[in-house]
Order: structure tokens, then C-alpha cells, then sequence
């Protein structure tokens, strides 16, 4: 079989397990992008300045749904019925905050849902799981396309995009859903000629991810898209009253005074934590706090490590400079930004940083390492679908352990 046809096939399986057994609203962030995308659905693109950080007026059932699903730690059939029964309650909206500052692109297809739903005056239950329908729908799309486009490793990108974390975020309303797909895309379509478009959609989801562009360095335009779409991103999350963990005048003034310390702590920071990256990028499902079987984990990297090590062609030299290149300043620029950003100023660490960030630039640090050292033997289709169904039933089933 095709590497479409295998992954669209298990992530419409698998994606809508996910998007039914992950209750509502624990996925890293839900609430604040459900909110967040909700709020642009109903014409709130710049939220109002709260007393703690950005909030937007929704109607109270949105508040309602999150009361009923956030409270216990356990999801029981009570909860599920009356989480259906919360009505919209337009007459009584509240404000409610969120810390999501991304632009819209990033929720586009989880807002159309959240706007077609309401002409039908849908109760928050039904609109939450449209959204998250809807994600998963366009998550498909963008990287069956970026599958077909790809010039090497097509089983790299169904691999990775069919990991328990990258499918349960795809079916929820977080900005990582679009991130990914965006960035395998980009990934794929950097031979491309329509390439700059897909860089400056990706740097108006997430900035960070601008530098995967730099894999083909000499593509100017493409690099010049990607850092425009990025600084409109930024400059929309600057107008946006979010909080921040602390003074970043002071980080940079931190920053300044002993640069190669920083360069230091960045890198000890991968040096010390890169085992919990690799098991966060796999799978540390709900609120980062359902964890994977230590085998599933294993399974999941062996079949990424094979897959790059089977690549059946040569990839050239240049590509796979580029692709370790951009890999490594997107793992630096990622830790410098929650640096200065996130943590407290003149910190001996990098706070906050998660492995799933890492799961945009997988296909890429496979590209970067991608040889067909081992020559006649190549991993396909049976391989890959029986390892992904069995690491997503894994997670599946421990997500089912620790929330009902």
C-alpha cells in the first residue's frame, strides 16, 4: 500500500479514538485554545487586558463545560451527562481568560466549526467535539499532501505523524494540530516552487518554526516568507495581554552579561533532559501527566531510527546538511525564546520546555541523518501500521487507566 493511503486510513482511526478518549480539555492548553478560538469564532480577535492577562467575553456555558470536566482528575458518566446538557447561555456571558496569544491561522479549521455550530445554537458539549473533528480533518489533509510531495522518507512523515502525541493533539483545539501539519508540509514542499506560501502560514501558526526553512538556505524567498508570516506572529503576541513568568528586560540584561553561560545552559538542558524529550515527543499524554509503557516508547523510537537508516535512496549530501542545520537552530532557538520568555530571570535552567515542540522538525532530523545504511532491507507499510497501532492502543488504553 501507499504511504497516503496507510496513513490517512490509521489517523482517521486512530485520531478519532484519540478524540474520543481523551476527555475533554486535557490536552496541554486546551482550555486556553478553546477558549481562544471560540472567542475569534464570535469576532474577538484582540482580546481586552484582564487582571490576570488576556480575556474575552464568551457566553458561561464555555466556563460551564471546563467546571465540569477540570475538577476531579477522574471522568465519570455523570460528568459526561451533564457535560452534554450545559447550555450555551448567551444572555449570560462571561470573561474569561486564556493565555493562548497565537493568530488565528493556527485555529482555522477548529474556528469554522465553532462558527457553523453556532448558527445551529449548538450546546458547548457538541461544539467542543466539532472543533476537535475538525482538526483532525485538516491535520489529515495537510500531511497526506505533504506525504505525497515529499522527495525522501514518505514512511518518516507517517511515522511521526501518526505518534500517540501528534495524534492526540491533532484531534484537539491546540495550535500544535496546525503547527505540525503546516511544518511536514514545509518540510516536504522545500523542492517545491510554492513553498513561501506554506513558510509564511507556518510562521504566522508558530515563529519558532521558521528556521526549518533554512534547510534550503539558497531558496531566499522561501526564508524571507517564513521570517515575515513570523514577525507578524510575534508582533500580534506583543499587542496581546498575556502574562509572562517573569522580567524579560531583565533576561536580556541577564543574557548580556554572560552570553556563553546562556549558550552553556541551553545546552546542558538537552544534555541532562533529552530522554524525557524523546518520551514527551512520543507520548506524555493528557496534562503531561499519562505516561507511556517504557516498551511502547522503545517501539516507537526504533521504528523512526529504522525508517531513516532503511531510506532505500541516497539522500544528497546538501539536503541532509541543511535538514541537521536548521534541526539544531530550531532546537536552539526554541530553548533561547522560552529562555528569555518563560523563565525566571538569570535561572541556572530552561523552563518549559516539552518534547511534543520537538515533533514539527521530526521528518527533518530524519532527513539529516537519513542513509540507506542498511542496503536491502527497507521498512513499509506493514512495519509502520502494526508498531503505530500498537504504541497508540498502548496509549490509548493508559489514557483510559488514568482518566475514567
Amino acid at each position: 500500500m501507499s504511504p497516503v493511503r496507510v496513513f490517512i486510513f490509521l489517523a482517521a482511526i486512530l485520531g478519532l479514538a484519540h478524540a474520543a478518549v481523551t476527555p475533554p480539555l486535557r490536552v496541554p492548553d486546551e482550555v486556553t485554545h478553546f477558549w481562544r478560538a471560540v472567542s475569534v469564532s464570535r469576532g474577538t480577535f484582540v482580546p481586552k487586558a484582564g487582571p490576570r492577562g488576556a480575556v474575552a467575553p464568551l457566553p458561561s456555558g464555555f466556563r460551564e463545560l471546563a467546571f465540569v470536566y477540570l475538577v476531579d482528575a477522574k471522568v465519570s458518566r455523570d460528568d459526561v451527562r451533564v457535560a452534554r446538557e450545559v447550555e450555551l447561555h448567551e444572555e449570560l456571558p462571561v470573561e474569561l481568560p486564556f493565555v493562548a496569544s497565537y493568530t488565528p491561522v493556527a485555529y482555522t479549521p477548529q474556528i469554522l466549526a465553532a462558527f457553523i455550530t453556532r448558527l445551529f445554537h449548538a450546546r458547548p458539549f457538541f461544539v467542543f467535539y466539532a472543533g476537535r473533528l475538525a482538526a483532525l480533518a485538516a491535520y489529515i489533509a495537510l500531511i497526506a499532501l505533504a506525504i505525497r510531495i515529499t522527495p525522501h522518507l514518505p514512511w518518516a512523515f507517517v511515522a511521526a505523524a501518526l505518534l500517540p502525541m501528534s495524534l492526540s493533539l491533532a484531534a484537539s483545539w491546540s495550535a500544535d494540530a496546525m503547527a505540525i501539519a503546516l511544518a511536514f508540509l514545509l518540510t516536504a514542499a522545500l523542492l517545491r516552487k510554492w513553498q513561501p506560501l506554506i513558510a509564511f502560514l507556518l510562521g504566522l501558526v508558530k515563529p519558532g518554526y521558521f528556521l526549518i526553512a533554512v534547510m534550503t538556505w539558497r531558496r531566499w524567498l522561501t526564508v524571507v516568507a517564513a521570517i515575515a508570516g513570523s514577525a507578524i506572529s510575534i508582533y500580534a503576541a506583543s499587542q496581546f495581554p498575556a502574562p509572562t513568568r517573569g522580567s524579560t528586560s531583565m533576561q536580556w540584561l541577564c543574557i548580556r552579561s554572560h552570553p556563553l553561560a546562556t549558550f552553556g545552559i541551553v545546552l546542558r538542558d538537552y544534555a541532562e533532559n533529552a530522554f524525557t524529550y524523546l518520551e514527551q515527543m512520543v507520548g506524555r499524554l493528557g496534562l503531561l501527566d499519562v505516561f507511556l509503557p517504557m516498551w511502547a516508547l522503545w517501539l516507537a523510537w526504533l521504528l523512526l531510527a529504522a525508517i531513516a537508516f532503511t531510506a532505500g535512496e541516497r539522500i544528497p549530501r546538501a539536503t541532509r546538511i541543511g535538514a541537521l542545520l536548521a534541526t539544531i537552530a530550531t532546537l536552539l532557538g526554541t530553548s533561547f525564546t522560552l529562555y528569555v520568555t518563560w523563565t525566571s530571570p538569570c535561572a541556572p535552567v530552561v523552563e518549559g520546555v516539552q518534547g511534543r515542540y520537538f515533533i514539527p522538525i521530526l521528518p527533518m532530523a530524519l532527513f539529516a541523518i537519513g542513509n540507506p545504511w542498511w542496503k536491502g532491507k527497507r521498512i513499509g507499510a506493514f512495519a509502520v501500521a502494526i508498531v503505530s497501532v500498537v504504541v497508540n492502543v498502548a496509549a490509548l488504553y493508559a489514557m483510559i487507566e488514568a482518566a475514567y
